[in-house]
Parts: C-alpha cells; structure tokens; sequence
C-alpha cells in the first residue's frame, strides 16, 4: 500500500544541514504494509500529529517538535481512510486552524470534516458537505485552506460545471457557487486559427492537479503539467496548449463564480523544426503573474504576464551567442542514478543542458525570497539502466489523482524517488519581484540541492514515508524497518 503526507507552508530555503531523529508508532516491518500514515504540523498548538491506521483502527499521536509522545487516542474511523482505498472516504487535507485539529476527506458524494478532539480522545463530525449535482457526475478535485476554513472544488462533466464550496470554522453550512465551464477553450479567432484539436480537455487536466496558494509557492513542490493556483479571488487553472505552442489559463472569479479561457501562445506552430530547435514552454504562476521560462539550445526566455490585464509585461531573454548565466544564477546540475554513467555532475555545455531538459518531463517552480523571486527549474529524464527501468515500468501504472491528497497514492513521493531513479537535471533563476529585473545573486541554493545531496533520501520508498512542513525546516520521515521506528531527516532553511 502506497502512503504520504505532503503538507505545504511557504519557506525562503537555505538549507544548513540534516538532523536524525527517531520516533515509534508501535509498527513492525512486518506489519508496515498493512498500515496506512499521514501526520502534519499544527502551527498555534506546536505539535505534530502521526496518524496510523490499519482497518478501521485510527490512532492519533501527538508530539511536540522534538518528537517527544505527549498523548495517543484510538477511535474507530468506520468506512473513512488515510489512503485512498476502493470508495471509501478518503483523507485529503490535515490542518490546524486557530487551535483546532481538523481532517478533510472525501467520499463518493460528499465530503466531510472531522474535528480531532485529544482532551476528549475523541472525532467528532463537523460538517458534511453533500455534492450539489449528480454524484456520478460530479468528482471532487482540490482542497483549498484558508484562514478561516476551507474552499473544494469539484467538476461535472456532463454538466460542464465546477462547484465551488466554501466552508467556514464555527459557521452551520457552508456556501457554494456554480461555474459554468466556457463553451471553449479557444476564442473565435483562435478557433479558426488553430482548429477544434487545439480545445483543452479539461476532465483529463483536472484528474491530476498540483495545487497551492498563489503567492506562496513551494520548491518542495514538483508540479504536474495541470496545476491549481487560488488567492481570495480567484483560482487560476494553468494547463499547457498543443505542440508547444504555449499555456492555457481558466481564470476563475470567486465573486462573480464566472470562469475564462485564456490562451498565452508565445510558439508559433511548427512541425517542420528539429526537435533541438523547437521552444518548449514550461509555466507557473505566483500572485497574479503568469511566468513562463521558454527554451531551445538557440533560445531561453522568461515571459511575464499579468493575469488581470492579460498583457505581457516583461520579456527577458538570451540570445545564440548569449550565455544562460545571463539569467540563470547557480550552477547547471545533473543528478544521475546507478543506470547513468555519471552519479552527479556540473553541466559545462549550456546548449547540452537545455536540450537534456527539454527531453524530460519539466518543472517550473516559484517562491519568494525577499524582495526577489526564486526560480527553480529542470526535469526527469528516464534511463536505461536497470532500476531506471524498473522505475518507469512501476511509475507507468500509478492511477493519478490530485496532488492535494496529502496521504494514499501521491505522485509528489514518486517524483523525489525519480530523483533518485531517473536523471534529474536542474538550476535556478532569480530576479527582483518588482520588476522582474535579474538579480546580481551567484550559486543560489535551495532545499533541492540540500535534498539532493543527502545520500540517506535514497532510503525513500513509496511505504511508510511521512513529509511533515514546520515554518522553517521540512521534516522527511522514513520508517526503519531494523529499529521499527520512524527515522526523521529535518532539513532547515
């Protein structure tokens, strides 16, 4: 059985070293396959909860930051799971809010809220939100914490509708909105342009979303190539046009519940290129800007647009005779595998490093620092030895499912065993946040590359694996199958 948690808080990363810690859950190797995990940090209360479960049988754990035990209770969960089995219930979101413990989870035709109670060792119940269209239609997608509570989202298809909920702490019910889905993704010019092979499939883009709040990116985040950004505004569903030929953003207005389709082509359409030649866009977006890095061996822009305004605002770019390092600030990295004739190595050939990246799967991602902004970016590369093998055959079958599940089947585990698996490539950019200009900033680090040379992360394994977020470091948790207790990796930033 497959297991994570992946709970998000921002971090300005500068990662000064790993320390080992060990906690028990009461589990032996043995028994570890027949249990499932989640655990998170709850920020007012500073403690961290493990949750173990196996059947019904859920026990809750709580310890303080240098994981001393301070209570456990056990209570039967009924038919709702940490992972995601069968039709049953599912956990997606832990949080804490003020200084309450709640879980999400999501069932079939509804989703329900359940409030950990340690003075009482109890759950208890909070709220059920039932599904406001046919529940064979609609299907939940994303969890969105707020200060106050949380929004889902769901999608009809059939209906062409996305159900916006939103449900408050303290509040009876809960409020939802209907979004009508454009009738196209393509405007009438951009149809006759482009033609109907050119429309997005948004049921096929909304089964695997990464999702996280706009403004407040993560570099522990690798996100798949349809991902969710919300703001007390809006939500932004960013997803990529055909043949590389640029982004597409549906732009959701939470006040009005209206939904756009806007198309940012920055690659003309081009099947005559050699592959090296062509420009493969990859995006994200932080606030109300959308970026996107663009690159080929002859070419490597970051594009800037304002997502209220729908204009470009800024184009930077190098050109044929340019170096990267012109807007590239660290050090051209490759992280091979056993399969690899290198284990790791600094790319000396600029061209040669752009076009391994844009022969893998990308990444784009985004966080402040400062008064600047931080980019990290590179890709997954498969390979031919044995365990890249073994890797893609095993990655190949994983069902998808929203990034926002914080425990059962994640793709975000399988991304960082792939570091390990796969060539990974990679480095960074920096530029200032007003105005996008390139920073001065030499060999910029960040928690990816303190990950990366940690050697004790190649123990990572789809079982038994707990990714716990404190406000400046990132705890990485592996179960010890010799000592029967959970090792603890805590990276600082």
């Amino acid at each position: 059985m497959n297991r994570l948690l992946f709970s998000i808080i921002l971090f300005t990363v500068l990662p000064l070293g790993a320390v080992a810690q060990q906690f028990d859950v009461g589990i032996s190797g043995k028994q570890l396959s027949t249990y499932s995990f989640s655990g998170f940090h709850q920020v007012t209360n500073n403690r961290i909860v493990i949750n173990t479960q196996s059947g019904s049988q859920l026990i809750h754990r709580f310890f303080d930051t240098a994981y001393r035990l301070l209570q456990t209770y056990e209570v039967q969960a009924g038919e709702r799971r940490q992972s995601r089995e069968k039709s049953n219930p599912y956990l997606v979101q832990s949080l804490g809010i003020g200084k309450q413990y709640f879980e999400v989870y999501a069932g079939k035709d509804s989703i329900q809220i359940f409030e950990l109670l340690p003075e009482s060792g109890t759950d208890t119940l909070r709220q059920v939100i039932k599904y406001s269209i046919d529940p064979d239609d609609e299907k939940f997608i994303a969890v969105m914490p707020t200060n106050e509570g949380c929004r889902f989202l769901s999608f009809a298809h059939k209906a062409r509708k996305m159900i916006v909920y939103n449900w408050k702490v303290g509040q009876r019910g809960y409020a939802l909105k209907q979004v009508v889905l454009p009738g196209s993704s393509l405007s009438a010019a951009e149809l006759k342009e482009y033609g109907t092979s050119f429309q997005q499939k948004y049921k096929q883009i909304f089964r695997n979303l990464t999702v996280q709040q706009s403004g407040k990116g993560n570099p522990y985040q690798f996100p798949s190539r349809g991902q969710l950004f919300y703001n007390d505004q809006r939500i932004y569903i960013l997803s990529y046009t055909p043949l590389e030929t640029g982004v597409n953003v549906l732009n959701i207005d939470l006040e009005s519940g209206t939904a756009v389709s806007d198309n940012y082509f920055c690659n003309p359409v081009d099947l005559g290129s050699m592959t090296k030649l062509l420009l493969y866009p990859v995006a994200t977006i932080f606030e109300n800007t959308l970026v996107i890095q663009n690159s080929s061996v002859k070419k490597f822009q970051y594009l800037f647009y304002d997502l209220i305004k729908k204009e470009k605002v800024r184009t930077l770019e190098t050109g044929t005779n340019e170096t990267l390092y012109k807007l590239v600030h660290s050090d051209l990295k490759q992280f091979g595998t056993l399969g690899s004739r290198t284990e790791e190595k600094t790319h000396e050939n600029e061209k040669r490093f752009i076009s391994r990246k844009n022969s893998g799967t990308p990444f784009l991602t985004c966080v402040r620092s400062g008064d600047s902004l931080l980019f990290s970016f590179g890709s997954f590369i498969g390979t031919m030895g044995v365990e890249g093998v073994i890797t893609d055959l095993f990655l190949s079958v994983i069902p998808f499912v929203p990034y926002m599940l914080m425990t059962g089947i994640n793709d975000q585990v399988f991304r960082y065993i792939g570091i390990y698996r796969y060539k990974f490539i990679y480095a960074h950019s920096k530029f200032s946040l007003e105005t996008f200009e390139p920073t001065a900033s030499v060999h910029v680090k960040t928690f990816l590359d303190e990950l990366i040379n940690d050697r004790k992360m190649k123990r990572l394994s789809a079982d038994g694996t707990i990714l716990i977020s404190l406000p400046g470091s990132l705890h990485i948790c592996i179960y010890d199958e010799k000592a029967a207790k959970f090792s603890v990796n805590k990276y600082y930033q």
